[in-house]
């Protein structure tokens, strides 16, 4: 596997007998999964990768080229320590976030002691999450979870 930028470009050697499978259903394809990659020196950049496979008479094939933005880190900053209020009926959230890859916010619960979650946000505007919950009586334990498009996420403990 080759990786990187053209200023700082790497290479990881990748073992076809531990790191990769036949896929599902076509036995003459492979898939591989390469997961300790550490890619947190390049947190913010657009990063190119690709792979070059090599045969037992030393015949090569490249691969295409991908693009890939990195984003290692859990930057969600919630700006307004204030972001939600309630009454006996709502929770109003205003939720003032600073996140350039934002997939969702959502606020987690147990109803009747089962996990429910509910989507408040997918999109900001103008940085923000704005959105009202109505609440239940056989609701509990409310959780503000903020996923970015990376898969990074973070919780904030929702108190009523």
């Amino acid at each position: 596997m080759h990786y990187g930028t053209d200023s700082d470009p790497r290479t990881q050697p990748v073992d076809i007998e531990s790191e990769c499978d036949s896929i599902k259903g076509n036995s003459d394809k492979q898939g591989c999964w390469i997961n300790d990659i550490n890619l947190e020196d390049f947190n913010g950049e657009e990063i190119e990768y690709w792979f070059t496979l090599t045969d037992m008479v030393g015949s090569e094939d490249e691969s295409r080229h991908y693009t890939l933005d990195v984003d290692t880190e859990d930057p969600f900053i919630i700006n307004n320590p204030g972001f939600y209020t309630s009454d006996d009926m709502y929770i109003y959230f205003n939720i003032e976030i600073d996140e350039d890859n934002l997939d969702e916010v959502t606020l987690s619960y147990d109803y009747n002691g089962k996990p429910r979650e509910r989507r408040l946000c997918t999109r900001l505007k103008d940085g923000i999450c704005e959105k009202k919950f109505r609440m239940r009586d056989d609701y509990s334990g409310y959780q503000l979870n903020i996923l970015d498009e990376a898969g990074n996420s973070v919780g904030y403990p929702v108190t009523i």
